[in-house]
């Protein structure tokens, strides 16, 4: 079963979803640690819609959606060759609350669960 959930930067008043372990131990934590930088959170987002967040979006060698490498996260156009259409970055006005929900506001991370209010994480 998974835990969906939307990840997004309020600077670039974009988002995207990710399908697997949005609960805060899981995104909540790998955003708080590895994706803290105005860069990193641009190279997530770049990437469209995710499968799984880890603590790089590099591509290694042999890396896929059905054999993902450990530590890489899993977009769905780079790594199952998904429409770009379907999985690029939208804007924030698009988005409807998930089971949790995270953005960036330019210097913090926040989150909510669905229809709650935001606090930091």
């Amino acid at each position: 079963m998974s835990t969906r959930c939307h990840i997004a930067s309020v600077p670039d008043n974009l988002f995207i979803y990710c399908h697997f372990d949005g609960y805060l131990e899981g995104v909540g934590q790998i955003l708080k640690k590895y994706y803290n930088t105005p860069n990193k959170i641009s190279e997530l987002l770049a990437l469209g819609d995710i499968s799984f967040l880890e603590p790089s979006t590099e591509c290694p060698k042999n890396h896929s959606y059905d054999h993902p490498v450990d530590g890489y996260t899993v977009a769905y156009y780079r790594d199952q060759g998904a429409p770009w259409q379907e999985v690029k970055p939208r804007e924030l006005s698009k988005m409807d609350k998930q089971e949790y929900n995270y953005k960036w506001d330019g210097n913090k991370w926040q989150y909510c669960r669905r229809n709650a209010e935001w606090s930091d994480l």
